[in-house]
Formats: C-alpha cells, structure tokens, sequence
C-alpha cells in the first residue's frame, strides 16, 4: 500500500493532511499533494530548485529550496520527504528527466549531508537503496543503512510511520524491479 494512496492509515498520520491545505505550499507538500490527488497533470519540474529547462544531467544539487530561515535539520527533512514523493512522480510518470533530478539530488546528499540530521523517519531510502545496488555505490548504501538505522535506534524497532514509510519504500523497490524486468 502507497503512502500516498491513504494519507491516513491504521489512525496514524503519515503526511499531514491539514499541511496538505493550510501551510505554506514548502516544495515538498505540494510534492506529496500531487501524489495524493494522483495528479499527473501538474509539472513538478517548476519545484525543483534550477532551471527546468536545463539539462537533468548538470552535476549534483539540492533537489528543493531550502524553506526561509530553516535549520539544516529541518531542511534535511524537507529534502528527503521531497525525494521521496518525487521518486513516485517519476516512476509513475515513467519520467527519465526527474529520475535524473532525483540521483543528481541523491548524489549531493551523499555528498553533503549526513542522514542523522533531523530526521528518524527514514524518507526516500529507496532512493539510495536503489542507486546502491544499480551502481555499486558505498556511500549511498551507507547512506540507506543509515537511515534505517536511524528509524530503530531509540527503540529496537521503528516507530509506526516509520514503519509505513519503509513498507512504502520497499513498494517503491519492487516497482522498480518489476518495471526492469518488463
């Protein structure tokens, strides 16, 4: 089951549905709301940070801006929560552009962030599970480890949207593989 196909699932919140129609429309909601509403309509190439006309291909960068007078952990959030609903627009849309965007924004956080910061959520894990296994990347399955990590390490066990999010990351996984097959 997709996060985004039920926001609300077993009574736990996985993405705020009161964010999705009252806060500031931050890159990654509107990310997210595109997904819940299924809408393959609406460009997402206009919420990444750069020139959307440009070449997917010009080296690593942030996928998302970072949101006004955000710390780095909040940021982080932001950029892996963006990633992750990205990825799905992109395998959805079957869109060789935005799968470029997403490794370019992969491969600078690899580059730039640590994954302990902000989050114990581990959002777009797939992402660099992915490109771990494609690509023989260390750094992105270190990355990946450590995220899940993360997501356990207070309790032994992750918590239930944590949960939520890695059953969605693995859907994501087998979606990949299955589209590599056919």
């Amino acid at each position: 089951m997709r996060i985004a196909a039920r926001l609300r699932v077993s009574q736990e919140v996985l993405v705020d549905t009161d964010s999705l129609h009252q806060s500031p429309q931050t890159q990654d909601v509107l990310l997210w709301r595109m997904l819940a509403r299924n809408d393959r309509t609406t460009d997402a190439k206009p919420l990444l940070v750069g020139n959307p006309e440009a070449d997917a291909d010009d080296g690593p960068a942030p996928a998302l801006v970072q949101p006004e007078q955000a710390g780095l952990e909040v940021w982080t959030e932001t950029e892996l929560q963006g990633l992750h609903a990205l990825w799905w627009l992109a395998h959805e849309r079957d869109d060789a552009w935005l799968s470029r965007r997403i490794d370019r924004a992969r491969a600078w956080l690899v580059e730039h962030i640590q994954p302990d910061n902000a989050t114990n959520t581990p959002w777009a894990v797939h992402v660099f599970a992915i490109a771990a296994a494609e690509t023989n990347d260390a750094v992105s399955d270190l990355f990946a480890g450590q995220l899940v990590h993360n997501s356990i390490v207070g309790s032994g066990s992750p918590d239930r949207r944590s949960a939520w999010v890695l059953l969605d990351a693995a859907a994501a996984i087998r979606a990949h593989l299955a589209r590599r097959r056919s």
